[in-house]
C-alpha cells in the first residue's frame, strides 16, 4: 500500500502521539456490539397504512410491486418480517432506509428511499452484507456526507465501507464503495506456526470501531479503528479455540489527498497470510470432491458420479501431450495423457483427473471461493495470493501457453490470483477475475 507523502519528522511526531493513545485499553463502553435489523411483532403491530406522510411496508411492497420489472431479481414478494424500515436525521432532514433480509438468509441488504410525503419515489441500493454484522450511519467529514456500512461475508470477515450519500442514487448492485476499511473479523481463520500449535485471530465483538479526526492536522479527516485482538489456540483434544491472550489495538488511516485514500499507517497486516493447504480445494456440494482433491479420482470415478459429460473438448500442447476437458454444469475436469481421443475403453477410464476448473456458483471451494464473488473478498480467505495482470507472464502449467486453459478456451480476464501450497502437498489455486468478480476458479499442481 503506498504510503502518503508526508515529511518523515512530522509524521514520526504524529506516530508517536496517535500510538501513544491507542495503547490505553479501550473501555467497554467504548465497544459497539453490531444489532441485526430485525423486525419485531410489535413494530409491525404499530404499521399504519393509512398515514400518508409515513413510510410503511405496505408501501414498500407495493412500490416493489408495481416495479417488479426492476425488483423481482432481489426482493419481489417481500413478508413483513423480512423488511426493516429506519428513519434517520441528518443536516435537519429526514431520510429513510430499508433493510432487506429474506427469511433463512444469511444476508441484508441496504437500500435508501426516495420519497416525497410519504410516496415513495424510488429505492436505491446501496450494500449488502452478512447480517449479524450489519449496521449503518450516516456520517459528514471533511471529504463529505457518507454513509457507513459494516458489511461483512457469511464467514464473518468485512470491511467498514464508505459510500457518499449525493452518489447513493447512481449506484449499482455490486459496485464497490468510494472507501473501505479492514474492520470486521469473527472468522477463524487456522494458521500453523512453527512450533506446531494452531492458531487463529480475531476482533473481539467481530468488529473495530472508528474514531473520526484530523490526526496530522492537515484540514482533511482521518481514521482510526479502535478494538480488541484476540488470539485462540484450537485444543484438538476438547476439538474447540481456546482464547489465549487479548491486546488493545488502533489502525491508523491518514488521508492523502492527491490520492484520495485512506493510507494504513501500521506495519502490521492484522489480515494473516497463510500458505495455501490441501484441505482448502476440496469442493462444497460435490459427493466426490468435498473430502480430498480431484486427483485421487479417475474418470471412471466422474462418470459413475456424474454420467457423461455435456462435452469433451480435447486440444494438443506444444510438447505433444493430449489435454482432455470434459464439461459438465459448474464444473471441468481436465486429463492429460499421450492419447488424442480420450474414450470408453478401460485404458482411457483408468485415466486419473490432473485439474478441476469450476466454472459457476454451483460449487464452491472449502476455504469459501465461488464464481461471482467479489475480488475484494479474497483478502478474507487469508491466503497469500500473487496477483497475475492480464498479459504477465504466467508461470503455470494448466494456465500458460498455447494449450492454457485462459488461452485455449477464450476466458476473458483481468487478473489471476494464484497461491501455491507446499511443495510436498502440490497443489496450488488459479483465482480468474474480471470487472471486480471471481469468473473461474481452476486447482494447478507444482510440478
Amino acid at each position: 500500500m503506498k504510503k502518503d507523502r508526508i515529511d518523515v519528522v512530522v509524521l514520526s511526531l504524529i506516530s508517536s502521539l496517535m500510538l501513544s493513545g491507542c495503547q490505553a485499553t479501550v473501555s467497554s463502553s467504548d465497544k459497539v456490539k453490531v444489532n441485526k435489523p430485525l423486525v419485531t411483532d410489535a413494530e409491525a403491530a404499530r404499521e399504519n397504512v393509512n398515514k400518508k406522510n409515513v413510510i410503511t411496508k405496505g408501501k414498500i411492497k407495493k412500490f416493489v410491486k408495481e416495479h417488479k420489472e426492476e425488483y423481482e431479481d432481489l426482493i419481489y414478494g417481500l413478508k413483513d418480517n423480512e423488511i426493516h424500515i429506519e428513519e434517520k436525521t441528518f443536516k435537519n432532514q429526514k431520510l429513510y432506509f430499508f433493510l432487506y433480509t429474506a427469511n433463512g438468509s444469511w444476508a441484508t441488504t441496504l437500500y435508501q428511499i426516495r420519497e416525497k410525503d410519504g410516496v415513495i419515489e424510488a429505492l436505491y441500493y446501496i450494500s449488502a452484507g452478512a447480517a449479524d454484522y450489519f449496521d449503518f450511519d450516516i456520517i459528514s467529514i471533511s471529504q463529505g456526507d457518507f454513509i457507513t456500512v459494516y458489511s461483512a461475508t457469511h464467514m464473518g470477515n468485512g470491511s467498514l465501507e464508505f459510500l457518499e450519500l449525493d452518489n447513493i442514487p447512481d449506484r449499482k448492485a455490486g459496485e464497490e464503495p468510494d472507501y473501505e476499511l479492514y474492520a470486521v473479523d469473527n472468522h477463524f481463520e487456522e494458521l500453523v506456526n512453527k512450533n506446531g500449535t494452531i492458531t487463529s485471530k480475531t476482533f473481539e465483538n467481530g468488529i473495530l470501531t472508528p474514531v473520526y479526526e484530523d490526526i496530522n492536522q492537515d484540514g482533511n479527516t482521518d481514521i482510526q479503528l479502535k478494538g480488541t485482538l484476540q488470539e485462540y489456540q484450537y485444543n484438538e483434544e476438547a476439538d474447540k479455540e481456546e482464547l489465549q491472550d487479548t491486546r488493545s489495538i488502533c489502525e491508523i488511516y491518514l488521508f492523502n489527498p492527491k490520492d484520495k485514500t485512506f493510507v494504513l499507517q501500521s506495519e502490521e497486516d492484522l489480515r494473516e497470510k497463510k500458505t495455501l493447504t490441501t484441505g482448502d480445494i476440496v469442493i462444497n456440494n460435490h459427493d466426490l470432491l468435498n473430502d480430498c482433491p480431484c486427483t485421487e479420482y479417475k474418470v471412471q470415478d466422474i462418470y459413475q458420479y456424474q454420467n457423461e459429460p455435456e462435452k469433451l473438448v480435447e486440444y494438443k500442447e506444444e510438447k505433444g501431450a493430449y489435454w482432455h476437458y470434459l464439461v459438465y454444469d459448474g464444473i471441468v475436469y481436465v486429463v492429460i495423457n499421450d492419447r488424442p481421443r480420450l474414450g470408453k475403453n478401460a485404458a482411457d477410464m483408468a485415466e486419473n483427473i490432473d485439474y478441476v476448473i469450476v466454472t459457476s456458483d454451483l460449487y464452491s471451494f472449502s476455504i469459501g471461493i465461488q464464481v461471482g464473488m467479489k475480488e475484494t473478498e479474497l483478502a478474507e480467505t487469508g491466503i497469500d495470493f500473487l496477483i497475475i495482470k492480464n498479459g504477465d507472464d504466467l508461470d503455470s502449467q494448466l494456465l500458460s501457453g498455447r494449450t492454457g486453459y485462459l488461452r485455449k478456451l477464450k476466458v476473458s480476464y483481468d487478473s489471476v490470483y494464484y497461491a501455491e501450497s507446499s511443495y510436498e502437498e502440490n497443489v496450488a489455486l488459479a483465482v480468474i477475475v474480471k470487472d471486480g468478480k471471481v469468473v473461474r476458479i481452476a486447482t494447478d499442481k507444482l510440478y
